[in-house]
């Protein structure tokens, strides 16, 4: 929590000292065209590097961690699963009780 929270209030420090400098020299619709582009290039590394951890418990999040697999695949291996195209983890499937 504490490293979100300071990365959160270090890049809000950057775009508040940076809006200015960049309004006066580019103009407003390139300076918010930066800041989409810099954004888009987040939602990129997101949708391929974060794992998905929906309906995942933390026992199996760390049985993941501990195997020593990509975290980024750790989503992604359960969809494929379905498929029939990953052998499937039994420490990734719920159990059903």
């Amino acid at each position: 929590m504490g490293l979100s929270s300071m990365s959160n209030w270090t890049f809000n420090t950057v775009v508040i000292f940076s809006f200015p400098l960049l309004q006066s020299s580019m103009g407003i619709e390139y300076t918010f065209a930066l800041y989409a582009a810099i954004c888009f290039v987040g939602l990129i590394y997101t949708y391929f590097y974060m794992p998905e951890t929906k309906n995942i418990s933390l026992e199996q999040i760390e049985n993941y961690v501990m195997s020593g697999k990509p975290l980024r695949f750790l989503g992604r291996e359960r969809e494929s699963m379905v498929t029939g195209s990953v052998k499937p983890d039994s420490s990734l499937v719920p159990s059903i009780n």
